[in-house]
């Protein structure tokens, strides 16, 4: 699942149901529920577990969510430390991959890519390298 930013239009949350009991899981533990809408699926609901991540969410906020379709209903979650760790890790390998294909291309044209010297932190191209005199 891809993790996008959303404007919200509407939070509704929920600790009973239409009846007035309330929500309680397969354990027996209560639970609460969110409702929201945001700009960017319209008027859709998504629904999801009331957690400390989206207590204070309101409309008008911009919000990380997760989404999955499920049929015809649009589920959401808050996006775990881990999953935003595994986005951004995956986000810089496909830079690096990037970088890979442009230096391979300058090469392939051929252009001199950077070499190091000596034990400096800077890349120097080698016809740069002229006498000051």
């Amino acid at each position: 699942m891809e993790t996008k930013k959303v404007k919200l239009t509407q939070v509704n949350r929920y600790t009973t149901n239409k009846e007035g009991s309330p929500l309680i899981n397969k354990n027996g533990k209560p639970y609460s529920s969110i409702r929201i809408k945001c700009e960017e699926y319209g008027d859709k609901l998504l629904s999801g577990f009331g957690n400390k991540d989206n207590a204070n969410w309101n409309a008008g906020d911009e919000v990380e969510i997760m989404v999955e379709q499920k049929g015809e209903y649009l589920n959401f979650s808050t996006p775990k430390k881990e999953d935003k760790l595994e986005e951004i890790l995956n986000q810089l390998a496909g830079l690096k991959l990037g970088q890979a294909i442009i230096i391979d291309a300058l090469d392939g044209l051929g252009a001199k890519t950077p070499k190091k010297i000596g034990n400096t932190d800077k890349d120097y191209p080698d016809d740069d390298l002229e006498p000051a005199f």
